[in-house]
């Protein structure tokens, strides 16, 4: 069991960007709900269902995840206002469809077991590229 994290942000031209997406597998069997702690470990999703899904299912199962989250995050944005990051969070159901659970807008960016340094500050500067965007616009 594993929920799917992705993490949006604009960059400094005010695009959406897919900075991170990642699963939260669980290790113990039947818990899906997230508290971090000994019972997760996270995984680049592309790897997860690589081994997963291998094939032509597999990347069509990315590219509904990339679609939905930039579908998501753009009118999430036209019913609240201008936002620079979005944290989405999805599952699976048995057919392997995702389904959107939530969204979060202060997403968690402390570096996580599969990222790099470069990832998280990658993250931070993403936000910071749009603030400098929104700096200039005035």
């Amino acid at each position: 069991r594993f929920d799917i994290r992705v993490l949006m942000a604009k960059d400094g031209q005010g695009t959406w960007k897919n900075v991170r997406t990642h699963a939260w597998i669980t290790k113990e069997e039947g818990k899906t709900d997230w508290i971090r702690g000994e019972n997760w470990e996270a995984l680049p999703l592309p790897h997860l269902i690589s081994e997963l899904v291998p094939g032509e299912r597999g990347t069509l199962l990315l590219r509904q995840v990339a679609d939905m989250s930039l579908y998501l995050v753009q009118n999430i944005e036209l019913e609240v206002g201008p936002m620079g990051e979005i944290g989405l969070d999805f599952g699976l159901d048995v057919d392997l469809k995702p389904w959107f659970f939530e969204a979060n807008t202060m997403p968690e960016k402390e570096p996580e077991p599969c990222d790099s340094p470069c990832v998280v500050s990658w993250a931070y500067q993403t936000v910071m590229e749009y603030a400098k965007y929104l700096a200039q616009k005035r």
